[in-house]
């Protein structure tokens, strides 16, 4: 099973994070699985929709919160979940830098 986490840069409830799961919904759940990781520690609406179709959430900390310990969150997820496809969902070029991290 190939396993992809999407990067997201916050719990709203916007546009990027419905298309993700809109093609959650249409994939062969048996060869995919999205697991996703929301900055900012609150539970969002798709939380449970998400572990319902078999994906994982992760929750860590905003960037501009503590960059660091942001990064070594991110850092840490991948590696503890031996990730090797990501996909990162963010407003603005510099999120890219999560890309590295990971």
């Amino acid at each position: 099973m190939k396993r992809l986490l999407c990067m997201e840069y916050g719990s709203n409830v916007g546009g990027a994070e419905r298309f993700l799961l809109k093609i959650f919904h249409n994939i062969d759940r048996e060869k995919y699985r999205l697991d996703f990781f929301f900055s900012g520690d609150k539970k969002n609406i798709y939380n449970d929709e998400i572990t319902q179709l078999g994906g994982r959430v992760f929750h860590g900390i905003y960037t501009r919160k503590n960059p660091i310990k942001a990064y070594y969150n991110y850092y840490k997820c991948v590696k503890d979940n031996d990730y090797k496809y990501i996909l990162v969902v963010a407003p603005h070029s510099l999120s890219t830098i999560k890309l590295l991290v990971a």
